[in-house]
C-alpha cells in the first residue's frame, strides 16, 4: 500500500453502474469491484514511479523513496495489476459488450496520471489532470452496467469530476509544507491555503446542488436526503476549525491527514448519499463496507508507512 486509500474514488465507479437504468446484474458489479481492486495499485505505482525523486523530500516514507521496493519491483507490480485490471474489464466487456471502450479509457486514466505528474507545477492544470479519472471511473461504471439514462451519468460525472478536483486540492493542503521545496506550484501554494480551501468550499456548493437536483427528479431519490443533511452538517461544522489550522505552518503530513478528516468524512457520506439515491439498499451497503475498510487502512497506513515501522521490520529481517 503506498497511498491512503480514497473512498470516494472506490465509491464513483460503483454509483456510474448504479446510475445505469438497464438493470444492472450482480456479475457486472462483482466484475467491477475487481477491476477497482486492480486498478487503483497500478494508478497509485505510476504515480510513484514519476514522481520518485521529488518524494524523496515530500513523501520519504513512500516504499520507493525508502527503499522498500526497488524501481523494478515497482514497474512488475504495476504491470501486473495493470494487466489483471484488463482482464477484470475484459470479462466485464462479456456482460456488457464494452471492452474496447473501457480499455481505452483506462488509458486515458492512466496518460492524465503520467501527466499530472508531469505538470504537477502548474498548479490549477495538475488539479485538472488530477480530477479527469473520477468521472472516466463512472462512465466506465456506468459501461459496465450496460449504460442507460445519459442525463443521470452527465450530472454524476460532473459531480465526480469536482469531487476529483476538491479531493486533489485537499492532497496539496497535506503537503503545503513541502511542495515548494521541489516546485510543485499547487493551489495552495499559489493563493494561499485558506482562499485554496474555500474554493473547495465553494465548489462543494455546485455540486451539493447536483444531489439535490437528482434526488428531487429520481423517484424515491429523497430518501437520501437525511444522509445528505448530516453530511452536510459534518463538512460546514469542520470549515473555521480547518480554516485556523490551514494557516499554522509546519504541521506535517500525518497532522493534517487528521485535520481534515471530519471534512472527508462528510464529504464521503455525501457521495454515499448519491448512491442511495438510485440504490438505498446498495447505498448503505457499500458505504459501511468502504467506509470501514478504508478507515482500518488508513490507520495501517499511517503506523506501518508514515510511522515507519513497516521499513524497521523489513530492516530487521534483513539483519537477521
Amino acid at each position: 500500500m503506498t497511498r491512503p486509500v480514497s473512498r470516494t474514488s472506490i465509491v464513483l465507479p460503483v454509483l456510474g453502474w448504479a446510475s445505469a437504468d438497464n438493470s444492472p446484474t450482480i456479475d457486472s458489479l462483482v466484475v467491477l469491484l475487481a477491476f477497482i481492486g486492480l486498478a487503483k495499485p497500478a494508478y497509485a505505482l505510476l504515480n510513484d514511479l514519476v514522481d520518485e525523486e521529488n518524494d524523496k523530500i515530500t513523501n520519504p516514507h513512500l516504499p520507493l523513496p525508502s527503499n522498500m521496493l526497488s524501481r523494478q519491483e515497482a514497474i512488475v507490480c504495476m504491470l501486473l495489476t495493470f494487466i489483471g485490471a484488463v482482464v477484470a474489464l475484459y470479462y466485464a466487456g462479456s456482460i456488457s459488450q464494452s471492452f474496447l471502450i473501457n480499455v481505452g479509457l483506462l488509458f486515458i486514466v492512466f496518460i492524465a496520471g503520467y501527466l499530472y505528474c508531469i505538470f504537477k507545477h502548474t498548479g490549477f492544470v495538475a488539479s485538472i489532470l488530477a480530477a479527469i479519472p473520477f468521472p472516466i471511473g463512472v462512465i466506465m461504471g456506468w459501461l459496465v452496467a450496460g449504460g442507460g439514462n445519459v442525463k443521470n451519468l452527465l450530472i454524476v460525472a460532473i459531480y465526480a469530476f469536482i469531487t476529483g478536483f476538491c479531493n486533489n486540492v485537499l492532497a496539496a493542503l497535506w503537503d503545503m509544507d513541502k511542495d515548494p521545496l521541489v516546485g510543485n506550484n499547487t493551489i495552495p501554494v499559489r493563493i494561499g491555503p485558506k482562499k485554496a480551501f474555500l474554493l473547495v468550499v465553494i465548489l462543494n456548493v455546485v455540486s451539493s446542488a447536483l444531489i439535490i437536483f437528482l434526488a428531487l427528479t429520481i423517484p424515491r431519490g429523497y430518501y437520501c436526503l437525511p444522509l445528505f443533511v448530516a453530511a452536510l452538517v459534518l463538512m460546514v461544522k469542520s470549515i473555521q476549525p480547518l480554516l485556523d489550522k490551514f494557516s499554522q505552518p509546519n504541521r506535517g503530513r500525518s497532522q493534517r491527514l487528521n485535520d481534515v478528516w471530519l471534512w472527508s468524512f462528510g464529504s464521503y457520506l455525501r457521495t454515499i448519499s448519491i448512491l442511495c439515491i438510485f440504490s438505498l439498499s446498495l447505498g448503505l451497503i457499500v458505504g459501511i463496507i468502504v467506509g470501514s475498510l478504508s478507515e482500518n487502512m488508513l490507520r495501517s497506513y499511517n503506523h506501518r508507512i508514515v510511522e515507519g515501522t513497516l521499513l524497521k521490520d523489513l530492516q530487521q529481517i534483513s539483519a537477521g
